[in-house]
């Protein structure tokens, strides 16, 4: 008997679990849900925050564009940021980001390992000589 081996040595094989129409979506997803948490913080005054300074009092919106990337990534990561929405509606858009997060890392999870599950399949040598034949 003889083993096969099938295990490919590509780079990007992490890749392989989802479908790049899954990955592209995924891409979109993020850039969209960052955008939206952007504006939604830009018209809720629950996130406006008031800072004193030196100079002046200042008004500031902590959800720049690049922080609301920033922490979409960092919840789709599962990792803490110190940066959390305060209203009721970014709350909602982050949660439902999380949730769904969540429940495509599971979905990797489990193709990634069905993925690196060596199938073992035992060739015989004996079907592989071309002058016997198997009736």
């Amino acid at each position: 008997m003889m083993k096969a081996n099938v295990r490919s040595k590509n780079l990007f094989s992490f890749l392989a679990p989802l479908s790049s129409e899954i990955w592209t979506s995924l891409i979109f997803a993020y850039f969209g849900v960052s955008i939206v948490l952007f504006l939604v913080s830009r018209f809720s005054p629950c996130e406006w925050r008031i800072e004193e300074t030196a100079l002046g009092t200042k008004v500031k919106n902590p959800f720049t564009i690049g922080n609301s990337l920033f922490f979409a990534l960092g919840t789709f990561m599962h990792q803490y940021t110190a940066l959390a929405p305060r209203s009721v509606a970014g709350r909602l858009v982050g949660g439902a980001w999380w949730f769904f997060s969540l429940i495509i890392i599971a979905a990797y999870a489990s193709n990634m390992a069905a993925f690196l599950t060596v199938e073992r399949r035992m060739v015989s040598q004996f079907c592989q000589n071309s002058s016997t034949r198997i009736m």
